[in-house]
Formats: structure tokens, C-alpha cells, sequence
């Protein structure tokens, strides 16, 4: 099977390509110029602005399947000019979430706002629709199905002993407020020294620089206001490496198997071979 991944968000897609090499599939995985640059892991090409789309044309052009991460206005474009061609999207937040536009969606059952009506245009046309995080089912058509972010387990290992008493606090971009204070206040509560960053590093050194911490405060404002109340991506590593994480007043201690990048890959196989048989019927 051929298969081409478009954008690698947060390193899923070239940690899913080591998975789907070793078992004999051929993978590339394209990536932009001056996007996530402290990225480093897994294999991946990246390309200039100014030829990324006509690049990525050409390589789907060689593709049986063609897997997009976030950059959903790029389905339309590939299904116009490959009709046949399957087309895998995968959304990884807030792409699809309320903090991108400006008229959301309320989904009812959950009150809060999304952008699955505003995006059908581009969701649409895809052959297959997952989602990295189970909040991003809220409102969303029933085929879309929940594929966890995966967590190379063999790089995610811990080399050295951590501190006792110490907790590592991401911030992330946009509204911070309520994050912030939450942060402090558990820190405060569990009596924990507190280390703030903003992950201005590569994913080595951030990865490197995460073991000598017990806890890790999985706390993610945002921009619309809302505090997200699903492990990120961020928190399954740390459960990699052994340590704890605080989440939505939970501490958590094992690292949930579902989300190891075996079990990630077995998951995107299956998906990739039921629409492949859905062509051929």
C-alpha cells in the first residue's frame, strides 16, 4: 500500500509512517516550510510555501491512500482532480473546535460550539473522517470515528529518575487565564515546586526535559475560553515516561495502550483497507 501523508501534526503522521515502513507499506509524509519547526521526529519531507500544494498533487498523484492532518481545504482540491484517489482526514482540535472563525456551530447535546456544519464543505468529500481526542465527536457525523494521537512508546522512555514533589505546566497560545490559575492552584494544593514553559524546544529536548518531573499539569485553554477536559497529546507522553498527570482534577498513572502508536496504526490499517475494499466492490 502506498500512502501519503499531508502535514505531520504534532508528529502523528511521521510517527504513524515508522509503524506502517515496518510492515512494509511506502509512506511519505509532507510537511511546509516554517510550520512547527522544533519538530523532529519521525521521518518527513518539508517543501517551500510557494510549491507545497503542487508537490503535494504530485505525490498523491503516486498514492493509493492520502491521509490529511488539520489542513481539511486541501480534500476538495485532491478529490477534484483524483476522483478515485481515497482521501483519510484526520482533525486534531482546533481546526474543528470553537476557537477558528466566527459563526460556530452549538452542538446540543454538549452546549458547546464546533465547527462541523461550517466545515462539511471540506469534510464532505473525504472517504474516511477521524478525530484525535473523543470531545471532537461532539456534533460530528456518526462515521467519524476516534483514533487516539500516537505515542512512540520507544522514544517516549525514561532515561532518569525524577524529582519528587515537582509538576512541568505547558501554556499554550491564546486566553490563559483560567489554565493559569487552576495550575496554581493545584501545584499550591499538592504542595509541588511549579515549572511554567512554553515549549519553545525541539521535541527531543522537550522530551529530555520533561524526565525529571513527577507531575505533568495537563491544563489547555482555548482561545474561545474553554478549558479542554481530554488528555492531550502532550499528557499521553508523559504517561509514556512514566510520570503522573493532573487532568480535570484526575490523576492519572498509566498510560492508556490505546494510544501507543502500535495500536494507532493497527487502527489507521483497518480504516485504510475497508475503504480500499469499498472501492473495489
Amino acid at each position: 500500500m502506498k500512502l501519503l501523508n499531508i502535514w505531520n501534526t504534532n508528529g502523528d503522521a511521521s510517527t504513524l509512517e515508522t509503524e506502517h515502513t515496518a510492515r512494509g507499506h511506502e509512506v511519505f509524509t509532507l510537511m511546509c516550510k516554517g510550520y512547527d519547526e522544533q519538530l523532529d521526529i519521525g521521518n518527513f519531507t518539508r517543501v517551500s510555501k510557494e510549491i507545497f500544494v503542487p508537490y503535494a498533487l504530485k505525490k498523491a498523484r503516486e498514492s493509493d491512500i492520502i491521509h490529511i492532518h488539520a489542513k481539511d481545504r486541501l480534500v476538495p482540491t485532491i478529490k477534484a482532480i483524483y476522483p478515485k484517489k481515497k482521501v483519510v482526514l484526520t482533525y486534531h482540535g482546533s481546526e474543528i473546535r470553537s476557537n477558528n472563525g466566527d459563526n460556530p456551530s452549538l452542538d446540543i447535546s454538549t452546549g458547546k460550539r464546533n465547527y462541523w456544519a461550517e466545515r462539511e464543505k471540506y469534510w464532505g468529500k473525504a472517504d474516511a473522517i477521524t478525530v484525535t481526542t473523543k470531545d471532537l465527536l461532539g456534533g460530528a457525523p456518526e462515521n467519524v470515528v476516534y483514533t487516539p494521537a500516537p505515542v512512540d512508546k520507544s522514544l517516549w522512555k525514561r532515561s532518569e529518575e525524577y524529582t519528587k514533589k515537582t509538576a512541568y505546566y505547558s501554556r499554550y497560545w491564546g486566553r490563559q487565564a483560567e489554565a493559569d490559575i487552576m495550575a496554581f492552584q493545584w501545584a499550591k494544593k499538592g504542595g509541588m515546586s511549579l515549572h511554567i514553559s512554553t515549549r519553545k524546544r525541539t521535541y527531543s529536548e522537550y522530551r529530555k526535559s520533561l524526565e525529571s518531573y513527577e507531575y505533568f499539569l495537563d491544563i489547555k485553554q482555548v482561545p474561545s475560553g474553554e478549558v479542554l477536559r481530554v488528555l492531550s497529546r502532550s499528557g499521553l507522553e508523559f504517561l509514556a515516561l512514566g510520570g503522573k498527570v493532573l487532568n480535570n482534577g484526575k490523576i492519572y498513572k498509566k498510560f492508556p495502550e490505546e494510544a501507543s502508536a502500535e495500536n494507532v496504526a493497527n487502527q489507521m490499517e483497518k480504516i485504510y483497507g475497508e475503504i480500499l475494499k469499498r472501492a473495489e466492490a
